[in-house]
């Protein structure tokens, strides 16, 4: 391969299939199906990914953003339909009817709305009252119901609403006395002007669900809006921007330091660091002699030759056809640079990036950026993705290895609704139905969102610039992984941890094996990287990513001595003396 041909620019380096093995993924249907069931994601994804055209999108593992984005945007447009339709109605009925009539309709959602917050309120009033009452009478109390902190402002908001369906309800009556007309003559146009309504909740749930039943084929669309074009390109750009940590005055406790579990993480998108670790190795001649006589001036291979070849032995995990396969690995080159080290003139950011550039970053660790081999394993069709990340670097006579590896956990349960049982038949559809009917109170008080159609619209339309191919002051990095916002926390993650922490170490067990066997071809002496390796991976300090340390047979200290046999603690697993 000559270098022309290394040098052609290419825009990431996964090809159609990938985007479409990503599409269909169960992480892309279940984030597709958020944009519906939760409209504060839904929200998120309209105005902090598509409309945000000032940072760059995160990398997607395990997903593609593209579907998100597109459903997300019909989400919005069915719920602005909704509310353009109920707002026509309560216009059409104060045009052709009698104002009193769409006053009643006005006043029975908003006392329907009241009595839905009171009976929210009561079961809790109500518990705390017979806690109280059982304190005083000496007998058992159960068990503590999460309850307000200050049992007082629960029951103030409760006679506050109170007081308010009161006023409510006395609307009507009075404004028929000034207007000398009967409510019974506005009863009947009343009902017309609420059957219309509850029409449009009824279509609406109908649509909904409908939209739903056809996450199952979840897949690309064909054609791409210009924004949509944008936020492909970038969510696999090989350049990743990261935000270093704000400057911190003075030192930390090193317990503090211990006890942060939320720690920055450079790898923007990939979810929490878990695990860690660096191996050095000098670069000497196998045999006997002193180090001047053994060691490499000038090393007898390159970087990004053994790179080559750790992507190679990585790929290979992805060629398996049976039951021990890792359907979707992926192996792609990552360059993480810090916003202010950013080139002014974009050569990182702009559409495309040279392989030949991408070696020189990998030879040159004096360059700005950093280099990581990726591999990215998504396990039950992403819900899970277990994601290493190498750097290679030959500095000072020796070869540095710098492995780190992320995890991202499951999104919410209510995501999974397409899964469940009932879902795609014609019960759901009415059960969708009656859900938006039951809501109607909440969405006619809903109606004043329209008014954010203008700024939604503006936004949209001047997002399909990427603007942050401009020089910019301000940072143009992500400013949202959409991903990690909705991720599971990883305390709660239990076995799905294992799982991760499985697939990890077999990727870095090839990795340190792929990388012993090219030392080892290009006359490198490895024992002392064989026992650095040996100890990495049976390492007696287990890093859980969470707030504990697992430590086992080590020791600390001045003149410190194992004791196997030391029963300190009852565990007989070693002491520290």
């Amino acid at each position: 391969m000559n270098d022309t041909t290394l040098a052609t620019a290419v825009p990431h380096d996964t090809d159609i299939d990938d985007r479409l093995l990503d599409a269909g993924s169960t992480a892309t249907r279940h984030l597709c199906t958020g944009v519906y069931v939760d409209r504060s994601f839904r929200d998120l994804v309209i105005r902090r990914i598509y409309n945000d055209a000032r940072h760059r999108i995160a990398p997607s593992y395990g997903f593609d953003l593209v579907p998100v984005v597109r459903h997300a945007r019909r989400s919005w447009l069915l719920e602005i339909g909704q509310l353009l339709a109920m707002l026509g109605v309560l216009i059409t009925g104060l045009l052709t009817s009698e104002p009193l009539a769409t006053v009643i309709v006005a006043c029975a959602v908003l006392s329907c709305r009241l009595l839905t917050g009171i009976a929210r309120e009561l079961p809790d009033v109500f518990h705390g009252l017979v806690r109280t009452l059982t304190t005083r009478l000496g007998l058992p109390v159960g068990t503590r119901r999460r309850t307000d902190p200050d049992p007082r402002s629960r029951k103030r908001r409760i006679k506050v609403m109170f007081v308010c369906l009161l006023a409510t309800l006395m609307v009507p009556p009075v404004l028929s006395y000034f207007l000398g007309s009967p409510i019974t003559s506005a009863l009947v146009p009343a009902a017309v002007i609420g059957s219309g309504l509850i029409v449009c909740a009824f279509v609406a749930g109908i649509l909904r669900q409908a939209l739903l039943i056809s996450l199952v084929g979840t897949t690309r669309p064909h054609t791409l809006t210009r924004r949509e074009e944008i936020i492909d390109e970038q969510q696999r750009h090989p350049c990743v921007i990261f935000q270093r940590p704000p400057h911190r005055e003075g030192s930390l406790d090193p317990l503090e330091l211990l006890k942060q579990t939320d720690k920055p993480s450079p790898f923007v998108g990939s979810g929490k660091l878990v695990n860690h670790w660096q191996l050095g190795s000098q670069l000497l001649r196998p045999g006997e002699g002193s180090m001047e006589e053994r060691e490499y001036i000038t090393p007898p291979f390159t970087a990004h030759q053994l790179v080559e070849a750790l992507r190679v032995e990585l790929k290979k995990l992805a060629l398996d056809t049976g039951r021990e396969s890792l359907p979707g690995l992926r192996v792609r080159d990552r360059i993480y640079i810090a916003a202010n080290d950013l080139p002014a003139d974009g050569s990182l950011t702009r559409r495309g990036l040279g392989k030949l550039e991408i070696r020189d970053r990998i030879d040159d660790h004096r360059l700005p950026g950093h280099h990581f081999l990726e591999t990215s394993v998504p396990i039950v069709g992403g819900e899970l993705v277990a994601t290493v990340l190498i750097q290679v670097s030959l500095k000072g006579r020796s070869l540095s290895l710098d492995v780190a590896t992320c995890a991202l956990t499951r999104t919410p349960e209510t995501f999974h609704v397409p899964d469940w049982y009932g879902e795609h038949n014609s019960g759901a559809l009415l059960r969708s139905a009656a859900r938006h009917v039951a809501a109607l109170p909440t969405d006619v008080m809903r109606i004043w969102r329209l008014l954010e159609i203008p700024v939604v619209v503006v936004g949209a339309r001047r997002a399909r610039r990427d603007h942050t191919t401009v020089p910019r002051r301000r940072s143009v990095g992500p400013d949202l992984a959409l991903r990690e916002e909705i991720a599971d926390s990883w305390d709660n993650a239990q076995l799905d941890s294992t799982t991760i922490y499985d697939h990890m170490k077999i990727v870095e067990l090839r990795i340190l094996k792929a990388t012993e066997d090219f030392l080892r071809k290009h006359e490198v002496d490895t024992s002392a990287f064989e026992k650095k390796a040996t100890n990495i991976i049976n390492s007696g300090v287990l890093n859980m990513g969470a707030s504990q340390m697992t430590v086992q047979q080590m020791v600390a200290g001045m003149g410190a001595q194992l004791n196997n046999n030391a029963n300190a603690g009852g565990n007989g697993e070693g002491a520290v003396a």
